[in-house]
């Protein structure tokens, strides 16, 4: 599955500049919410989608923030930008 920034970012919850410290508190916290063991009534996809999007972002972290200028840029990366990330 393909994902952009753009996904990512907002599966977790965030914006502006992230760090690799926010990725992790974000994951946490919505692994213990959307957990089957924790939430029998979660569908099974949302926790596959939570930990495509930390995967992404964690392993992408420094081409983001290279690209990430300050917090009001954070979801108006340049189409060239986002084509790039999205082939690794």
């Amino acid at each position: 599955m393909s994902q952009s920034i753009k996904e990512a970012l907002n599966v977790l919850g965030l914006s502006g500049e992230i760090t690799e410290v926010e990725i992790k508190k974000a994951y946490k916290r919505l692994a213990l919410k959307y957990h089957r063991d924790k939430n029998k009534a979660v569908d099974a996809n949302m926790m596959k989608m939570i930990t495509a999007a930390f995967n992404f972002l964690k392993d992408n972290l420094e081409k983001i923030v290279n690209f990430n200028h300050s917090p009001d840029d954070a979801y108006n990366y340049s189409e060239e930008v986002e084509e790039m990330l999205n082939k690794i």
